[in-house]
């Protein structure tokens, strides 16, 4: 299980992770399962629409939540899990069931990957960091500080988790790279 998350918010990492669960799903060999651990019902009804989802027969129930998987035709290995019902927040996290779901997970997919929100705004990514096999956060070329790394570092440590590796996204090439070094940045 890996979890994918920010620093702030806005460095990408919904799209990573969707992008991520795409590639590992397109082997017919193997299952993938996204998690959308922000719940933001607009977000996943504008996820479903490009995507084109229909609705599966993948339900996993956790207590009183209840998670439902989607697919796409195009991408049957992959199920996009939404949870159903009013937005949890942390809640969904924070329940003593998240072992057992997590396990489900496990054992049903051969990959998961949990889209979290960023690690310096809230606690939800906290209480899942610890159980994940890795944690990777994502910075913003240009918009991430490495004190805000180092932060983010200093909290998932408290939590009981460790930092599996930093994805550096929106990295641009300088216009220059195109004519000298092309091998080098391209």
């Amino acid at each position: 299980m890996a979890v994918l998350t920010g620093v702030e918010g806005g460095e990408g990492v919904s799209f990573l992770s969707l992008m991520l669960a795409l590639s590992l799903g397109s082997s017919p060999h193997h299952k993938v399962a996204l998690l959308d651990g922000n719940f933001n019902p607009e977000r996943f009804r504008t996820l479903s629409s490009l995507l084109n989802l229909s609705e599966d027969s993948v339900t996993i129930e956790k207590g009183t939540y209840k998670v439902d998987g989607y697919v796409n035709d195009l991408h049957p290995n992959v199920h996009v899990l939404n949870h159903s019902g009013v937005r949890p927040d942390s809640t969904f996290f924070s329940d003593r069931q998240l072992g057992g779901f997590l396990e489900h997970l496990r054992q049903h997919y051969a990959f998961t990957i949990v889209d979290m929100p960023p690690l310096l705004k809230g606690t939800s990514s906290l209480y899942l960091a610890p159980s994940a096999d890795q944690l990777y956060v994502i910075a913003s070329a240009g918009k991430t500080s490495v004190a805000d790394l180092e932060q983010s570092k200093s909290v998932a440590a408290a939590a009981g988790a460790r930092i599996s590796g930093v994805v550096l996204n929106r990295q641009q090439t300088p216009l220059w790279s195109k004519l000298f070094w092309r091998k080098f940045f391209l």
